[in-house]
């Protein structure tokens, strides 16, 4: 490329004046107006990229709670008029009536919660894998006499299968990004789905230009982490690996991997399955959910 071009985002080339952002004690009045900063949305030095100015904004648009309201309003008004599902419960409401199902990685932060709404749903079995169990289940289970089963087990296994069997729906929230190896915990989850794999996730946003981004959050400095962190903004209090350091002690309760829509998407269809949706969800910033049918024959 030569000096005198940049590329935007579209892919096209252009003058550099045009790839170039240019800030002055004005523009910096203007921004801190608005509650921003230069250094959320792009302005650690000047002459910053369009592209790293354009993610930026994109980034804390997301984690925003105002806009994130508003898109939640637009996202509802649209899935109203498609029929198609927008929050957890409607997830389980419409995929686990007279069906199997298996939370895989429900306990923590949870209680098994989902595992009780299936049950609650009309789901013919409903059983919770993980590799623990909290007293706040047990009471549960024992207040309300459900039959959840309980089976204590590391989906990271590769003998899960061999384990429990196979289900018509996997339901896997909020896991995918808490291990170190995603593509080998989406081919056991092939393992034991049958019918379909409802999966949610935190993301990063879509990088324009680029598809299948992904970011490593352990051993990233602390100034980079926190750009990605929803600590504050409707997000968990605490995200380790983000928001804090990694800490080796805690195993997957660490955030290892920030993962866009569309690698999320290619992931799984390596694992063998065939994206059926993916949307946004109302479970705080940056939360996608897939809905997901195993491809016939599984892949190896």
């Amino acid at each position: 490329m030569s000096g005198s071009q940049g590329i935007n985002t579209a892919g096209h080339c252009m003058p550099v004046a045009w790839w170039r952002v240019e800030t002055t004690a004005a523009d910096r009045r203007r921004v801190a107006q608005l509650g921003l900063s230069l250094r959320v949305i792009g302005g650690e030095r000047h002459g910053q990229s369009t592209l790293t100015t354009m993610y930026r904004l994109r980034l804390w648009s997301e984690k925003e709670r105002q806009l994130r309201r508003l898109r939640s309003q637009w996202i509802r008004l649209q899935t109203r008029r498609s029929g198609e599902p927008f929050t957890p419960v409607e997830y389980i409401e419409r995929f686990a009536p007279g069906r199997s199902f298996v939370d895989v990685g429900g306990m923590y932060g949870g209680n098994g919660k989902y595992s009780f709404k299936a049950e609650d749903a009309g789901a013919s079995r409903v059983m919770l894998v993980d590799i623990d169990r909290t007293p706040e289940f047990d009471k549960q289970r024992i207040a309300t006499g459900s039959k959840v089963e309980f089976t204590r087990f590391d989906a990271m296994s590769e003998a899960l299968h061999d384990e429990i069997g196979t289900f018509d729906v996997v339901w896997c929230f909020g896991l995918l990004y808490h291990v170190p190896d995603p593509l080998g915990l989406l081919q056991n989850l092939r393992r034991i789905c049958d019918q379909w794999l409802l999966l949610e996730s935190l993301v990063i946003p879509e990088l324009p230009g680029f598809s299948n981004m992904a970011t490593f959050y352990p051993g990233q400095p602390q100034v980079h982490r926190q750009r990605w962190s929803t600590v504050g903004r409707g997000g968990l209090d605490c995200q380790l690996a983000i928001s804090t350091d990694f800490d080796p002690e805690r195993g997957t309760e660490n955030n290892f991997w920030g993962l866009s829509p569309s690698c999320v998407r290619s992931l799984l269809q390596v694992a063998g399955f065939s994206v059926h949706s993916s949307n946004r969800i109302p479970r705080g910033p940056l939360r996608h959910a897939f809905v997901a049918q195993p491809v016939y024959p599984q892949r190896p």
